[in-house]
């Protein structure tokens, strides 16, 4: 799909369809044209969202209300993410240390979880001399927090574990479970319940009047297949806008709605709901400031790929991410920067690379920014590519001085999708009864009626024609806890 701008068409020459017109007569045409738009602007969260489909529908919604995995109300979505059902306990009184214990011996030991039962076992690695120190829990909890336990090293002779072995706060793994045998012996397990989150629809409105020196030259739109269709050039400029005001509120958005699900902002004509953006969803433990001062000189850059190696491996071990292609979605700067700073893992310099929608199955070719390069880090296969929408002055703040906005050198790093195969990150427009606000699309005549030139009818005497984009949606991120945000700081 081509988009260009020309001479605006004549009613009495042509068979192109305005692009109002066609949109209505060919809704499948919407994604295409909004692909192709976000391949020239560079928008690269809305082209994950609408132009590879990572949407959801009435259907898709329905389906998954009706599993229990999502609820609407009003103007909000809950959703949930199944936890890991392994988790820690925090070590609050260590067991007996430096001294023996003997053979069937009881030690304390508390923790700030109370989950732990009878019959586990808890394992302590062995940092003086490797291996581990196997303990089964054989009373507890009791006490109101922390809870106290009781509990025996699993080994036929007496034991010593060494000072220093284990520490307050340290995290210790339940490894598994040791029942007696030819007696009633069972462990009660810890179900670890899903964690629900919440997001809140935005309403979005834009407008402007299309002057009739607007319409006289023509943004066109140039299908595969050459079939082409039409707006004005300063209609063609709301667009745009509206599509980039989508990208950065579907990024950057923050709520207005308190715990109680109160509207605590007001605007000019009442209260304004927003909901929060992809950004303000990754989870908090998943956030790495990191300072541009240091990071950014060269005789740093090993402490930078460290770092970065760190925060992959605690965050892949703790969501068992073990094998997935990641990819690491940078601001210009950020992706100059790892270029140099990943120089010796890169695999293939030409890039790549076909994408695929997420619903169809149907694959283009990359044109963000270029191509794509592909790394061997950390053991996962990373792709490094470029968002621009980070590094746009004209949509970013550029300090007195400067000329990069600090936003260009942020990052992200996250696999494509959730373990059950769903996008990473979906939009929701609200809809329902053959009712949609997604793109929702309006032009009021005014002395120029650009459905029909010929028209006499105008609803106004505008010099032109009023044209407007509405919408009301929200982002959710399916699991905040699968991607990882690395915020520049000076």
């Amino acid at each position: 799909m081509r988009i260009y701008n020309g001479i605006a068409p004549t009613q009495s020459t042509t068979t192109e369809a305005l692009l109002a017109t066609a949109l209505i007569a060919y809704p499948q045409i919407k994604k295409q044209v909004v692909k192709a738009y976000c391949d020239q602007l560079n928008l690269c969260f809305l082209r994950d969202l609408i132009g590879l489909d990572a949407s959801m529908d009435e259907k898709s919604l329905n389906s998954r209300v009706k599993s229990g995995k999502m609820g609407i109300a009003g103007g909000s979505i809950s959703w949930a993410v199944e936890n890991r059902t392994r988790q820690p306990l925090t070590v609050t009184t260590v067991p007996t240390l430096g001294s023996s214990i003997a053979a069937n011996a009881t030690t304390p030991i508390a923790f700030a979880e109370n989950w732990a039962r009878p019959g586990m076992v808890i394992s302590i690695n062995n940092n003086a001399a490797g291996g581990s120190f196997n303990l089964l829990i054989v009373t507890g909890p009791t006490g109101a927090g922390p809870y106290a336990y009781t509990a025996k090293v699993l080994s036929a002779t007496a034991t010593t574990m060494p000072a220093g072995v284990v520490s307050i706060g340290d995290k210790l793994p339940w490894s598994y479970v040791a029942t007696s045998t030819c007696v009633e012996s069972c462990v009660s397990v810890p179900v670890i319940f899903d964690d629900w989150y919440k997001n809140y629809t935005t309403k979005m409105c834009i407008t402007r009047v299309v002057c009739t020196n607007g319409i006289t030259t023509a943004t066109w739109i140039e299908g595969a297949n050459g079939s082409m269709c039409w707006m004005s050039v300063e209609e063609g400029q709301v667009f745009t806008h509206f599509l980039t005001n989508l990208e950065l509120a579907a990024y950057y958005g923050s709520t207005t709605v308190d715990t109680i699900g109160g509207i605590i902002v007001t605007g000019a004509d009442g209260a304004v709901q927003t909901g929060d953006g992809i950004e303000k969803q990754i989870a908090g433990g998943n956030v790495t400031a990191y300072s541009l001062a240091t990071y950014t000189l060269i005789a740093n850059y090993q402490a930078f790929r460290d770092l970065i190696e760190l925060k992959i491996n605690a965050w892949a071990a703790e969501r068992n991410i073990a094998s997935e292609t990641l990819y690491l979605r940078a601001g210009q700067a950020a992706y100059s920067l790892l270029q140099n700073v990943l120089k010796d893992y890169s695999q293939d310099w030409g890039g790549c690379c076909m994408m695929t929608d997420y619903k169809s199955g149907d694959t283009y070719e990359y044109k963000l920014g270029g191509a794509i390069t592909y790394y061997s880090f950390a053991g996962y296969s990373i792709y490094l590519e470029k968002c621009m929408m980070f590094s746009n002055p004209g949509i970013q703040h550029v300090r007195t001085g400067s000329t990069t906005p600090n936003e260009s050198y942020k990052f992200l790093i996250h696999p494509k999708t959730t373990c059950d195969g769903n996008p990473i990150y979906e939009i929701y427009f609200r809809e329902g009864c053959g009712v949609s606000s997604a793109f929702t699309h309006k032009i009021v005549p005014g002395k120029v009626n650009p459905i029909d030139f010929s028209s006499p009818i105008a609803s106004n005497l505008a010099d032109g024609y009023t044209v407007a984009y509405d919408t009301e949606f929200t982002v959710i991120v399916s699991d905040p806890g699968r991607i990882l945000l690395f915020n520049p700081i000076v």
